[in-house]
């Protein structure tokens, strides 16, 4: 479990100070590079936008505090930045699990296919 959250911090960090080498395994099916970073801190909101999710925001939340020493705020709805946002929206996609990660300046983006696609991007 603590990998999967390490992995998730990691592509947080890796996104902040990449360069053009991308090692990230498995290797994702696509990677666009942006620029900026996002700041995580205790002012930071977890979203959950969809049913079921909530473990998997709980588990999010157990671990930063594990690692941070801080809990975030896990609300419904929220159109603000500085936010992780979890939704399980249909991907329409053929693989099991799938998901999508985008971070930004403006937070994170977490788009499972279903609870486990969420999970796994986190």
């Amino acid at each position: 479990m603590r990998s999967i959250i390490l992995s998730f911090l990691l592509l947080v960090s890796f996104f902040a100070n990449a360069q053009t080498t991308v090692s990230l395994v498995p290797i994702p099916a696509e990677l666009k590079m942006g620029k900026g970073n996002f700041d995580l801190s205790n002012k930071t909101v977890i979203v959950v936008e969809g049913q079921g999710l909530e473990k998997s925001a709980q588990f999010l939340n157990e671990y930063l505090k594990e690692i941070f020493g801080f809990n975030l705020k896990i609300v419904k709805n929220y159109n603000a930045p500085n936010s992780i946002r979890l939704s399980n929206k249909e991907m329409k996609s053929e693989i099991a699990g799938a998901y999508n990660l985008n971070v930004s300046d403006k937070g994170v983006y977490i788009q499972g296919d279903n609870e486990s696609g969420v999970f796994y991007g986190i």
